[in-house]
């Protein structure tokens, strides 16, 4: 009886830490970052000015958001050994509008555009560089083009 009472007292404790957690992850405010940027460590890319980094808490890879200066785009990044490649999983993301593997600056990038519930998602993936996974969604072409132009700048962190 008294072991019962105990583990209740214990799960409303850990619930009630969860919900500390929550509301603390999402009350954080995002770190201003502009230019060549370090994300988590693993890699690089050149943000617009007025850019805001949230980094998030993930299990086993590396996660968070960055709001892109001057656009009504966020970027949700997944980082590392068991991310997967978001580009390429059919099953997860939704049909397919297209998809490409291009190669830049000798660093592998699969790029795809998925339609689910009339909304579109661009999703770039760099399998060698974590691998590295960036989605958000996108309204248009322009839309399209400014993020593409933007993860081009991707490096590895030095």
């Amino acid at each position: 009886m008294h072991t019962s009472r105990s583990l209740k007292r214990l799960g409303i404790f850990a619930g009630g830490m969860m919900a500390f957690a929550v509301v603390w992850l999402a009350a954080r405010p995002g770190t201003a970052v502009s230019g060549r940027t370090e994300i988590r460590g693993h890699l690089s890319l050149v943000l617009p000015p007025g850019s805001r980094h949230y980094a998030d808490v993930g299990i086993d890879t590396w996660v968070g958001r960055i709001r892109l200066g001057g656009t009504p785009v966020t970027l949700t990044y997944d980082i590392g050994h068991v991310a997967g490649n978001y580009a390429t999983y059919v099953d997860g993301n939704g049909p397919f509008v297209w998809t490409k593997r291009t190669e830049q600056d000798g660093i592998a990038c699969d790029v795809s555009l998925h339609t689910a519930n009339g909304s579109h998602t661009l999703f770039v993936s760099f399998p060698d560089l974590g691998p590295a996974n960036f989605w958000c969604d996108v309204r248009d072409d322009s839309q399209v083009d400014g993020i593409l132009k933007i993860l081009k700048t991707v490096r590895p962190a030095r």
